[in-house]
């Protein structure tokens, strides 16, 4: 049999620490070495080799590894104080970056001394014989499946050390120093620099990897290596394409992606009416920002006789149409999972021939919808609804304000409208106003926060800061969403089919005790176990509070679990709803437009229309399972692109305020100093508790509470830190406030300046 000519001819030890391209070349090579193994088909050796735990695929190729205990697979993720968790995944893990932050008793901790000593970095994926016992030592086997590609903005300036080989010198703020790590370059980073000085730059560390004498391998060489350079003329633009680099979001598009997204051209084709239903005869509009350029949805609504309620039209971008699975743009947009928004700039997740153009329902043209066509009573209660393919025409592209004036001239103002549009108007904000009180009494949480935003200047530089402000033209449509995202939930759970449900957890026990922890201090509390209506009283009483509400929010915010995408159905905790699903943005939600597929699945099928599955697709249960996993992970990533932007530039507006003084509220007590909250800007800094005058500091820190108001001067800001520190108004700072510059060594380097030695100490006897 293969498997006693496998033990018999040792090859397991004859393999040992070698690695194959791929499974052909491992059967060419076993065969060469071991005639007998030439009876036997390649795809049974191999399946052999993998049941006895040999044969691991690795960052590498193939490897052949003969171990006494079965290797596991293992992902890290390393916290910022330097110390990791492994945690066991499976293979069809591997690709999905995201993995929840909640640590599981099963995780295995390693210190920091071992991840540094071994070399790994955060989101590595390795087989393993890790276990609890072995992990503080080191002591296991590390065979990495994928590696991370650890990747951060730095300063890139020309290098004038002449002892050191590299052309460039990486200058990176690291608390009170700055680190300057030597660099080599990539061609296309080469290219990219001019002769100037001060650009961003990507760099990535480099890990070379050698066969370890006890089995798997072990980090020979790490190094940095410039990988792009941003030389743009405005900081803006720089900074925005390193914090994509960085984080690994794609920006350009493949030229098949293109070719095939301009091959529509710019209009709807021709359609039969049996099958798509021709609404262009209705009152279509899109309600938008002003500076929307892509129109996902548009609404229409009838009031019923006798006040039955109101009929109520959602039309919806029928993306699928054109982005269908296994396609180009298909595989494009599964990878791209979303559209992402920077104040100057917008990455979108299809082509702009797409996004703003043939999908976008722009005004007075012609284009293919998928409705969701709603009975609502007075009470804004969902009866029955239907979902079917249209073409459609918006009569009118109107923006929050303008609608928002109309609202607020009792529908008279015809500036930008005309009285047919405004009677629609009237009925719209009518059922908004029974959909609002439906949501006041289920008990959804309303959440009002201050959203900045930012005005630039021609020259991209910053002209001020300012606040979004949500009024009733904005929650019209947030509530016409939300009705048409609940229908959409429930047509796919009553057809029992795998689909991206919108998923939100209750509160996790641990998060309701820091918030109400927090909550002490203004005489709040939650219950143990809290319902959304009780976040719903709870919000009220934030609103009561006169300076402060801001910083309660964000802690109540912090609070609630994130939501996710989920094939399983098990309601959204926020929005207080049994089931929830998104449907109303395939423009720019990945998810949006997995759902639109299997809900015209479901319409062909029940309609048994034979032949016409122009965009359908019905996915099977593990496939649906893995997709929700990747946008939900896709999702988080972009979420701390943009977090990381707003904090950098939060910082750069702050720059043209150091030395000013400033009232601000005590938000956060830590062991080293005070994170304190500009109210007129809601932009926070750090104040330490160490410094030049140590009484004072003292004093601070055994006296000061939450919510108490100090008076602070902006000192020092770190762009790439994303850091503002501030000292009292009567501190007294040190005259040495520049950081100082430190050369870095790093496992490996040959070319650092070497470090100082040490002198020898005698050995006492």
């Amino acid at each position: 049999m293969l498997i006693d000519l496998l033990h018999q001819k040792s090859v397991g030890e004859f393999f040992k620490f070698r690695v194959f391209a791929d499974e052909k070349e491992l059967y060419q090579d076993l065969c060469l070495n071991f005639t007998e193994f030439k009876d036997y088909p390649q795809d049974e050796v191999i399946t052999e080799l993998n049941n006895l735990n040999w044969l691991f695929s690795c960052h590498f190729g193939y490897y052949v590894y003969r171990t006494p205990r079965p290797l596991k697979l293992y992902r890290l993720t390393v916290t910022h104080t330097g110390v990791a968790f492994a945690r066991e995944i499976t293979e069809s893990e591997v690709d999905i970056k995201f993995i929840k932050k909640e640590k599981s008793l099963d995780d295995i901790f390693i210190p920091r001394d071992v991840v540094e000593k071994l070399c790994i970095f955060d989101g590595d994926i390795f087989y393993s014989n890790l276990n609890q016992n072995n992990s503080e030592s080191g002591r296991f086997v590390v065979i990495p499946r994928k590696i991370a590609d650890d990747r951060r903005v730095c300063d890139v300036r020309r290098n004038t050390n002449k002892s050191v080989k590299a052309p460039f010198v990486a200058y990176i703020p690291n608390g009170e120093h700055i680190d300057l790590i030597n660099l080599s370059a990539t061609d296309r980073a080469l290219e990219e620099f001019k002769n100037k000085e001060g650009y961003l730059g990507i760099i990535r560390h480099v890990r070379d990897f050698a066969f370890s004498d006890r089995g798997g391998f072990t980090v020979v060489d790490s190094k940095f290596v410039l990988d792009r350079i941003f030389n743009s003329d405005s900081e803006i633009t720089n900074t925005i394409d390193s914090i994509l680099d960085k984080f690994d979001l794609p920006i350009k598009f493949d030229e098949d992606v293109l070719a095939q997204a301009r091959s529509f051209g710019d209009e709807v084709p021709e359609y039969d009416t049996n099958v798509r239903k021709d609404l262009t005869h209705l009152n279509f509009v899109t309600i938008d920002g002003e500076d929307a350029r892509d129109f996902d949805d548009a609404v229409y609504c009838q009031k019923l006789e006798d006040n039955q309620g109101w009929r109520l039209f959602v039309a919806i971008a029928d993306v699928s149409y054109y982005v269908r699975e296994g396609t180009p743009l298909g595989r494009c947009a599964e990878a791209r999972s979303t559209s992402i928004y920077f104040p100057t700039k917008v990455v979108p997740m299809l082509p702009e021939e797409l996004s703003n153009g043939l999908c976008s329902i722009n005004p007075e043209v012609k284009r293919f919808t998928l409705v969701c066509e709603m009975i609502i009573d007075q009470e804004g209660n969902l009866g029955n609804f239907e979902f079917y393919e249209a073409c459609i025409i918006s009569k009118k592209r109107f923006t929050y304000n303008q609608v928002q004036g109309i609202i607020n001239s009792g529908f008279k103002d015809l500036t930008n409208s005309t009285p047919e549009l405004n009677t629609d108007l009237q009925a719209l904000f009518a059922l908004y106003q029974a959909l609002t009180e439906a949501r006041e009494k289920r008990g959804a949480i309303a959440i009002e926060t201050s959203e900045p935003k930012f005005r630039f200047n021609p020259d991209g530089t910053i002209a001020e800061m300012y606040f979004l402000q949500r009024h009733d033209a904005h929650k019209l449509i947030e509530e016409l969403m939300i009705i048409t995202n609940v229908a959409a939930a429930t047509f796919v759970y009553d057809h029992a089919v795998p689909a991206p449900n919108r998923n939100h957890s209750i509160p996790t026990q641990e998060k309701i005790n820091a918030l109400n922890n927090y909550l002490a201090n203004f005489n709040f509390a939650m219950p143990p176990f809290p319902k959304p209506v009780d976040y719903q009283e709870l919000g009220k009483l934030i609103d009561q509070l006169p300076s402060e509400k801001e910083l309660v929010y964000t802690q109540m915010l912090r609070s609630l679990s994130r939501a996710e995408y989920e094939t399983d159905s098990r309601g959204h905790f926020g929005l207080a709803l049994e089931r929830y699903a998104q449907f109303t943005s395939p423009i720019r939600r990945y998810p949006d437009l997995l759902l639109h597929r299997v809900i015209k699945s479901i319409i062909f099928s029940d309609q048994q229309v034979t032949g016409y599955v122009e965009g359908a697709f019905l996915y099977t249960a593990k496939h649906m399972d893995q997709l929700c996993e990747r946008c939900t992970g896709i999702e988080f990533k972009v979420e701390k692109a943009c977090y990381d932007f707003l904090d950098w530039i939060k910082c750069r507006f702050m720059q043209r305020y150091v030395g000013k003084e400033f009232d601000v509220i005590v938000s956060t007590i830590t062991k080293n100093g005070l994170y304190l909250t500009i109210p007129e800007y809601q932009i926070d800094g750090f104040l330490s508790f160490n410094g030049e005058d140590q009484r004072l500091l003292n004093k601070l820190k055994n006296e000061t509470k939450l919510r108490d108001r100090l008076r602070i001067r902006v000192n020092k800001i770190s762009l790439h830190e994303r850091r503002i520190d501030f000292v009292l108004h009567n501190q007294k700072v040190s005259d040495n406030a520049q950081p100082k510059e430190r050369y870095v060594r790093f496992p490996g380097r040959a070319d650092y300046p070497p470090a100082t030695p040490q002198r020898n100490r005698k050995r006492r006897r």
